[in-house]
């Protein structure tokens, strides 16, 4: 409520906030993580298969230094905003006596930060290990209470290794080092946690994982950044950013969080933390797809064969296998399970979307070609019911997807923003009998939508399966409806597909609609503002 610019704004003072303010945590780390429903269950710590993880920058061209981060709360303490003085000293007193206990490559000394030595402060500020009192947004959240009681700093003797003792969590455990060796870095971070753990209870729930303060750092809690090199695309925030967000990283500025960025390097990082990884969760949805009873095309496909080949590949757009299949994983009772984030997708994981589609339209095999457009000869298509004895009404539709974007999946916001803007352009600029107005769904009045659910031309947010595909990211922004003054011509924006295009009518005369259908396909194509993939 103080800090209006919070990019997340709620903060859990103890463990049990998660389930008593359940109502308004659960939508919250919904979206940040996205993609977490209530019936969600973060699966049991898994560091995986340590040899998999090596080097990301051998030649060291681009990467500054690694640091992999995680939290952890003590059991049986609340989190900071409502931790006493005696309990600040008495948990500092806990977890100094762990660390200093640590031997090996672990081995080294605990920096208490009440009473520290000038000539330790300054050691502490030239390695970049001290932090200070919490940021105005800590402040306001009452994190920063009795400072500096209870907090301090321990580091191993090769300064590769660090824990926070009551900063923002009650541990934040670190391991770092120069230069992109993600793997060794990862190593130590993973016994460290586990020589400590031997001694310290953690704090966890069979639903969140691991519990923190910040419901951002919920699950792993694990943080792995990169200071890198990024010139050229630094020098573009806006598309340094969207890239990022194609990939599920989080940029922030060379020092951190809310720091600027200096002589283009930035810290870049994870930013889901909560759930399975896409690796476990590809391995773990494949299996459960595998001895399910589903009836999908998905499972009738993804054989193990084409599971392997395809796992680790990605479009252009960062869009893996997991991508294409998660609303068949979560979704068993689907018919097809599958769904192309991207163009490109069709491409990249053809081996399964191939089958897919040749089994589902008939046949339609590898070395098929779909036709160049051919509307027909209209004239030969007329009303199939002019007594109207059966038919009540006749509706013809079709797709278009706009050329440059991804499929809803990949669309950032401000991509599904600049969609809307040019969509809307094209539509109001229409004539005669397409003619008619555009309703954005973003600050609808009630009057409107209660008119579009009368006329039946409201479409809701998506069901579980476009949900499970990610496909509802950023509701209700770049969405919107669009129909002629005799509500026979109606455009959907952004709603499963980038444009959903309609011509209806009471009655049996398909002709009708049929060429309605080709007049307003022929404006769009004629557009200058979009161009149809």
């Amino acid at each position: 409520l103080e800090n209006l610019d919070s990019g997340v704004g709620i903060y859990a003072p103890d463990s049990e906030a998660y389930v008593i303010f359940a109502d308004i945590f659960d939508p919250i780390i919904d979206d940040y993580h996205g993609g977490f429903k209530k019936t969600a269950r973060h699966p049991p710590t898994n560091w995986g298969d340590l040899n998999s993880i090596g080097n990301v920058d051998p030649d060291g061209t681009y990467v500054i230094s690694t640091r992999i981060r995680c939290g952890r709360s003590l059991d049986g303490y609340p989190f900071n905003p409502c931790l006493s003085e005696s309990q600040y000293k008495e948990m500092e007193k806990k977890v100094a006596g762990t660390l200093t206990t640590l031997g090996g490559e672990f081995q080294g000394k605990y920096y208490p930060l009440t009473g520290m030595s000038k000539t330790d402060q300054q050691q502490l500020i030239d390695d970049h290990f001290l932090f200070k009192e919490g940021d105005r947004f800590l402040q306001s959240a009452n994190a920063c209470r009795f400072w500096p009681t209870g907090r301090g700093i321990f580091h191993n003797n090769n300064k590769t290794f660090l824990v926070w003792v009551n900063e923002e969590d009650h541990l934040r455990i670190i391991s770092m080092q120069p230069g992109g060796d993600v793997g060794e870095v990862y190593r130590r971070l993973m016994t460290g946690v586990q020589e400590i753990e031997k001694k310290l209870k953690f704090s966890r729930s069979d639903r969140f994982g691991y519990l923190t303060f910040c419901p951002t750092n919920l699950g792993t809690t694990i943080r792995a950044s990169v200071h890198i090199r990024l010139p050229k695309l630094g020098a573009n925030v806006n598309k340094l950013e969207s890239v990022a967000l194609n990939y599920n990283l989080q940029v922030r500025g060379t020092r951190g969080e809310h720091s600027e960025a200096e002589k283009g390097v930035y810290d870049i990082s994870n930013k889901k933390r909560l759930g399975l990884t896409e690796y476990e969760a590809l391995e773990d949805g494949f299996k459960k797809l595998i001895v399910s009873n589903s009836h999908s095309l998905l499972k009738k496909y993804l054989t193990q064969a084409i599971f392997d080949k395809l796992k680790t590949k990605k479009t252009s757009f960062g869009s893996t296998l997991l991508d294409c299949i998660q609303s068949g994983l979560e979704n068993l009772d689907s018919n097809v399970g599958i769904y192309a984030p991207d163009s490109e997708a069709y491409i990249t994981f053809a081996d399964i979307f191939d089958p897919i589609i040749n089994d589902y339209h008939g046949g339609f095999k590898k070395t098929d070609r779909h036709p160049p457009t051919n509307w027909g000869d209209l004239n030969t298509i007329g009303n199939v019911d002019p007594g109207g004895k059966y038919i009540v009404s006749t509706r013809v539709r079709c797709g278009r997807s706009l050329d440059g974007y991804p499929f809803n999946p990949c669309l950032s916001e401000s991509q599904y923003k600049e969609m809307e803007k040019k969509v809307t352009k094209t539509l109001t600029g229409l004539s005669g009998e397409l003619q008619g107005k555009y309703y954005p769904l973003l600050g609808m009045s009630k009057s409107v939508q209660q008119q579009l659910i009368d006329d039946h031309f409201l479409f809701k947010e998506g069901d579980r399966f476009l949900q499970a595909a990610n496909a509802c990211r950023f509701w209700p922004v770049g969405r919107g409806i669009y129909h002629n003054n005799n509500k026979t011509f109606l455009v959907w924006v952004n709603e499963e597909d980038h444009l959903r295009i309609i011509s209806m009518q009471p009655g049996g005369n398909v002709g009708e609609e049929q060429r309605s259908e080709l007049r307003s396909t022929l404006k769009y194509r004629n557009s200058q503002e979009i161009r149809i993939n």
